[in-house]
């Protein structure tokens, strides 16, 4: 989870782009798209 000033009005969380550098960034957890979800998983 990102810091808790970050959490005052959203949801946000901290995400890790696996590449060379290894960066990590704060995303608003509404602004995260899922890729092919399974059935279980799949918001409706």
């Amino acid at each position: 989870m990102a810091s808790e000033d970050d959490c005052l009005r959203d949801m946000y969380v901290e995400v890790a782009y696996i590449d060379e550098k290894d960066d990590t960034f704060t995303a608003n957890i509404s602004d995260i798209e899922v890729i092919n979800p399974d059935q279980n998983t799949k918001k409706h």
